[in-house]
């Protein structure tokens, strides 16, 4: 089934990604349909303005989705239907958080320095909180944070500078966190080159027009989406890292995206920070391509 797509939607035939082996995956398949109409979401909640800087999204269970918030170690249960925050569950000391992700009966959330915290859902207070140190650093600037389930790990995005012990000029950085041991892998997962997503964007300068600010992992195709805030861009990534579809975010209900999620059925949440308002969080029901 297709579905409409912005005006300016762009399709790209090369790929943009490197995996960290130094092995090219294939070429993206050009003409893939994305399964959303991204001018028309299918539902659209404003946030009260406590969480008017939300940073990350998860999705818990039917109707309630989790968020965090920059500046503040909180987990805010939304209930969608009821249109307001369900509960909070205070992890730790404030800090600058940018993602929050629901594995099993754990919450992990991590901060821009690369810090990741897990905590029990039922966890009551912050004591029950575990601490992963791991080689990022604030200058990686992580931004999203994903579960990979078919590899058992969390995916980190970042939007600074690429390498940990050296510097990957004119790069993005998708880092992975081990969920078996713990640990995080010094080498990115994937690089994207910031030149060619200018191309595919149909921009001729050098400025850095894509900083990732979310990931999430479509739990029925397998694929990986990417959305940024500056850029205004969603990237889907197919399950080798090849590119599939570049798509501008060229509606207003995009007004600064931040987080990205999705229900086991597919359906896609991104939220919005306020900017001065009130946050958002939108919602695109999920039509398979046929």
């Amino acid at each position: 089934m297709n579905r409409s797509f912005p005006a300016n939607l762009f399709l790209i035939g090369i790929c943009l990604f490197t995996a960290c082996s130094g092995k090219r995956p294939d070429a993206a398949a050009a003409g893939k349909a994305i399964s959303y109409d991204l001018n028309s979401p299918d539902d659209k909640m404003f946030l009260p303005y406590e969480i008017e800087e939300i940073s990350g999204l998860s999705y818990l269970s039917e109707d309630k989705l989790l968020a965090i918030q920059d500046e503040q170690a909180i987990i805010y249960t939304i209930d969608m239907k009821e249109e307001k925050i369900a509960s909070e569950q205070k992890f730790g000391k404030n800090g600058d958080y940018e993602g929050v992700e629901v594995v099993g009966e754990f919450i992990f959330a991590v901060r821009s320095d690369g810090t990741i915290y897990k905590t029990s859902i039922q966890a009551t207070d912050e004591s029950a909180t575990e601490v992963f140190d791991t080689p990022l650093s604030h200058k990686n600037d992580v931004e999203g944070l994903a579960y990979d389930v078919a590899n058992n790990r969390l995916l980190l995005a970042c939007k600074g500078i690429s390498g940990i012990k050296n510097d990957i000029p004119g790069s993005r950085a998708i880092y992975a966190f081990n969920l078996s041991d713990n640990t995080l892998a010094e080498e990115p997962v994937f690089l994207l080159k910031i030149d060619q997503v200018n191309a595919a964007l149909g921009n001729s300068d050098t400025k850095d027009h894509f900083r990732p600010s979310g990931i999430a992992v479509h739990p029925v195709t397998g694929q990986i989406y990417i959305i940024a805030s500056v850029g205004k861009v969603l990237i889907v990534l197919n399950k080798n890292g090849s590119i599939d579809t570049v798509t501008q975010l060229a509606s207003a209900e995009f007004k600064q995206p931040e987080g990205i999620c999705f229900s086991p059925n597919g359906d896609m949440f991104i939220s919005n920070e306020g900017k001065g308002g009130r946050s958002t969080i939108l919602r695109f029901n999920y039509a398979k391509n046929e």
